[in-house]
């Protein structure tokens, strides 16, 4: 912007000194470019422009010579003098902060360089330049400012209360249908009436309204303006300014439509996720109930097996009582027919009779003892104990070995080891009578003559091992990975829950291995059980 009052007092000076052309300007250096900030009369020196180099000399001389002349007269200067240049003059202000050049077209200046400006005229010269300096620095950040608050996404109005006038950048502008820069208060009022007017939250709007009519100093912010339409949301700001030339009210209006949208989508992506994951919680629970009716199910179905199994090894056991007391009964049997010959003889004294009874006595107590054996293998362990493995092998053999010898079967133990494994000691040895029946059968089945089962106590690493050996034909390859399944049996008669309860014990009761493999001549049975440590 010109300033008048600057280039009028110019024109004075240069009038005085008979010059055609006078610029004001900031020096710059002598490679940079000076700012010229005054110039008569107007048009010569644009103000504000840039100014090239020019170095004045020390003292001011009047220059007159064309080199000269073309040293201190720029360019575009010279294109726009009123006719060519006869002298040229400059002259440093402030210190060789500001210069002054005069350039006379018309005639050539009749008096000495150093009469032409005086002291008082070079301070007034020197405040005029610092008055414009300043003035152009101002002038420079408003633009400045300006264009940056034009280019903001936020829109702002501001109401000047003392001027009764507003301003819009390009933002409100836009939003409140208005023209940019400067319009009437009374129109920018109305355009922003009609704005609340479209807004779905009237009732929020007039509430803020009333609070700025009781109290004009409040500041309210982030007020959230809703519509129908584009755009959807406006985050509002407003505060009150006072100064000694402006007063009035800033207004802020910051589009937050995508960010709602993005806000709302988020809003429902997480209640979806709420209810997917609601609905994971109840498929889990649901899951978890059917797990656990499924664990309870094969549970009992495991408990029935084991009661199945212990069933079937009870009427095994029926058998070896048979057979354990066969013999004894034979002989109680013969006791009876002397004592009754002694009664028919009337030898009830003496010797003989009481040998008898003593004998009876004996047959009776060796029955009651099998009783007490097969009654103990039946009672379940409570409590994970250590136990000698050599003698569980021995009490199974001792259950069975009559019921073996009866069907011409040798039972043989080998290795003079024992070990102590940590387990259900009467399980252990329920599932050693089976694999014995089992051997003893397979030989029958086989008619191999002699029958003969090996036990083998033996360690290895970290288990206790037992290998039961039987001399019959082995297990058919196609079955062989089949026989611990429930209900699978290879006989006609069979239950095929033996194998089943005897994998169940030793593998889930007492986290061991069971195994099975065919030999020559024979199938045999490998049971690892964890050793007792000290």
């Amino acid at each position: 912007m010109m300033d008048d009052g600057s280039a009028a007092a110019l024109g004075v000076l240069g009038a005085q000194a008979g010059a055609d052309v006078a610029v004001l300007w900031k020096q710059g250096g002598a490679t940079t470019e000076g700012l010229v900030l005054s110039a008569w009369p107007a048009g010569v020196a644009p103000q504000g422009s840039l100014w090239p180099p020019v170095l004045a000399p020390p003292d001011p001389v009047v220059a007159r010579e064309p080199a000269r002349l073309g040293a201190l007269l720029p360019t575009a200067l010279r294109l726009s003098l009123p006719g060519p240049a006869r002298a040229a003059m400059v002259v440093d202000l402030e210190d060789g902060q500001f210069a002054l050049l005069l350039v006379w077209c018309a005639v050539e200046p009749d008096r000495p360089a150093e009469q032409l400006l005086s002291a008082q005229d070079r301070s007034g010269l020197g405040a005029l330049a610092r008055r414009q300096e300043h003035r152009l620095r101002v002038e420079t950040q408003a633009l400045q400012l300006e264009a940056a608050v034009d280019i903001l996404e936020q829109g702002l109005v501001v109401v000047d209360d003392l001027r009764m006038v507003g301003y819009t950048n390009g933002a409100a502008a836009r939003l409140l249908g208005l023209a940019a820069g400067e319009v009437p208060a009374a129109v920018l009022a109305d355009a922003m009436q009609a704005l609340q007017n479209r807004a779905l939250n009237r009732e929020v709007l007039l509430a803020a309204a009333a609070r700025l009519i009781a109290n004009p100093r409040a500041v309210l912010t982030d007020l959230l303006w809703t519509f129908a339409e584009a755009p959807t949301h406006l985050r509002v700001n407003t505060a009150p300014f006072r100064g000694a030339a402006l007063s009035g009210r800033a207004w802020i209006f910051d589009d937050v439509s995508s960010l709602m949208a993005a806000l709302e989508a988020e809003n429902q992506a997480q209640a979806r996720l709420r209810l997917q994951h609601a609905e994971v919680e109840a498929l889990n629970r649901s899951l978890h109930a059917r797990v656990q009716e499924g664990v309870d199910a094969l549970r009992q179905k495991d408990r029935m097996l084991i009661t199945q199994g212990r069933q079937a090894a009870m009427g095994e056991m029926i058998g070896n009582i048979a057979h354990q007391w066969r013999q004894p009964l034979n002989a109680l049997g013969m006791v009876l027919a002397n004592v009754r010959d002694a009664q028919r003889f009337g030898e009830f004294e003496g010797e003989p009779v009481a040998d008898l009874l003593a004998k009876g006595n004996r047959l009776i107590q060796s029955m009651s003892t099998t009783i007490s054996d097969f009654q103990n293998f039946f009672s379940p362990d409570k409590a994970r104990v250590g136990f000698s493995l050599r003698e569980q092998v021995q009490k199974a053999v001792a259950l069975v070995a009559a019921s073996c010898a009866a069907g011409g079967v040798t039972l043989r133990i080998e290795g003079e080891h024992d070990c102590r494994l940590v387990g259900f000691p009467n399980e252990y040895a329920q599932v050693l009578v089976n694999l014995l029946h089992n051997a003893r059968q397979a030989i029958h089945a086989s008619g191999t003559t002699p029958g003969l089962v090996t036990l083998r106590v033996g360690e290895t690493e970290d288990w206790g091992c037992l290998s039961v050996r039987d001399n019959g034909t082995g297990i058919p390859a196609e079955v062989l990975d089949r026989i611990f399944d429930p209900y699978f049996t290879t006989r006609e008669q069979g239950t095929g829950l033996g194998l089943h309860m005897c994998r169940q014990i030793i593998e889930a009761n007492m986290g061991g291995r069971i195994l099975v493999e065919n030999v020559d001549g024979g199938a045999e049975f490998r049971v690892l059980v964890p050793l007792q440590r000290p």
